[in-house]
């Protein structure tokens, strides 16, 4: 943010009453890096922002449901890889990467869910 000092102090902003480009990219804060990765992931807010469901058609953490939701997750990213290819005006980075986030995320659960089942029918009677 350019300080408001430096466009009444000619000897900070060069003598013309206003910041160079240099001088407001010194003055202004370094960008913070954006969050990502599963641990910024919520299921609940952003499933159904995504996949276009509301939160109670996602339901609990069954298998089936489960798959359902990854294989709408990879279809969704389907479309949106597409669209990126293809050099589509409605392209969204960030949904294309909140997309890949919510499948990693999903399938891991799943994987989770499907080892927990076997585990079960494999346990000694």
């Amino acid at each position: 943010m350019v300080d408001a000092q430096c466009f009444y102090d000619p000897q900070i902003s060069g003598g013309a009453g206003r910041p160079t480009r240099r001088q407001r990219r010194q003055n202004s804060a370094p960008p913070r890096p954006a969050k990502s990765g599963a641990g910024t992931y919520s299921r609940d807010s952003d499933l159904p922002r995504l996949i276009h469901r509301l939160p109670g058609e996602l339901g609990t953490n069954d298998t089936e449901r489960a798959r359902s939701i990854v294989a709408r997750l990879k279809c969704a990213l389907r479309a949106e890889r597409r669209k990126g290819r293809a050099g589509h005006r409605s392209y969204d980075l960030n949904r294309h990467i909140a997309l890949k986030t919510a499948l990693d995320a999903e399938s891991g659960e799943l994987a989770r869910l499907c080892e927990a089942r076997t585990s079960k029918r494999k346990t000694p009677a």
